[in-house]
Order: C-alpha cells, then structure tokens, then sequence
C-alpha cells in the first residue's frame, strides 16, 4: 500500500532519529528480561558510548541496545507499511511519548538539582563570611541564565536575584 505525503509528515513530527528511546518499561510499568549475544566489537563500541560522557543518555548497555531497538523498528515499520504493522506502529507510538516524557522529567529534576545546589552554595558560602565565592557562583548561574530559553529561565533569574539580593544585603 502507498504511503501518502501526508502520512509521511505525520511520521516526521512523531518520530525523531535524534531522540534517545531507553525506557526499559513500558506506559503500564511491564518489561520482559530479553537476551543477546553479540560480536566482541559491537559490544566495546556499547561500552564506550555507555562510558562516554558525550552520551549521558546511555547509562548501561541495555539502553545503547533498546534505543538501536526502537529505531531499526521504526525503519522496519515505515518500509513495510504502517498499517500492516499496527501493534509495532502504537508500540512505537507509546515509546516515542515516554521518551519525550522521560526527557522533560529528566530536565525538570536537573533544573531542582541545579536549583537546590545554587541556593545551598550561596547559602554556604555566606554562612562562612565568604561573599566574594557566593557573588562568583552567582555570576556563573547567571551566565547559564543568559543561554536559557522559556518560562523556566524567568524562574531561575528571579531566584538569582533574589540570592544576589541577599549577598548584597550583608555588610
């Protein structure tokens, strides 16, 4: 069956080949232990993209192997027909929104990380008369303030204000 240039824009804005899909569950928490022999090579090049910090994304070798997984499905389906493949079509449809999801909760708890870490050094530093290290901190977050984009860099730049506020406020 012909796919239509429309089911093909459809396909582009779902699926993205830059997205990491490592997931180990799925939407309803289920995952099955699978296993694979693979030659020696592959498996140093999984251990440098797992060992390598230019991939955070690959935390274990199961992740490098799930994310392969899910994108030589999606190839596999797109060449064969979306409609003749229903169950790997939603299977892929379910993993491409928890991996959204799973990006953006990974981002939100790195901004609190980042948030709390800020406030606990300022905090630090003024509680042990060192201003001058909590002023250079703050000029550092602010920096990362300036690269920001959204809502979440008002948030954080008013936060910083209000810690450089305190600094400043000491004698």
């Amino acid at each position: 069956m012909a796919r239509s240039e429309f089911d093909n824009q459809i396909e582009a804005r779902e699926y993205s080949p830059t997205t990491f899909y490592t997931r180990s569950q799925d939407d309803k928490g289920h995952s099955i232990n699978l296993r694979v022999t693979i030659p020696v090579n592959l498996s140093g090049m999984i251990g440098f993209l797992v060992e390598s910090p230019a991939w955070p994304e690959y935390r274990t070798s199961q992740d490098v192997l799930r994310d392969a997984l899910v994108h030589r499905l999606e190839w596999v389906s797109a060449q064969t027909g979306r409609e003749q493949v229903p169950s790997i079509r939603e299977a892929l449809q379910r993993e491409r929104l928890l991996a959204r999801l799973d990006a953006e909760r990974a981002d939100a708890a790195r901004r609190t990380d980042m948030e709390k870490a800020l406030v606990d050094m300022v905090t630090m530093k003024v509680g042990d008369g060192d201003l001058d290290g909590a002023l250079k901190i703050l000029g550092e977050a602010e920096a990362v303030a300036a690269d920001m984009a959204g809502p979440y860099r008002a948030r954080f730049v008013e936060m910083i204000r209000e810690l450089r506020a305190n600094v400043d406020a000491r004698p």
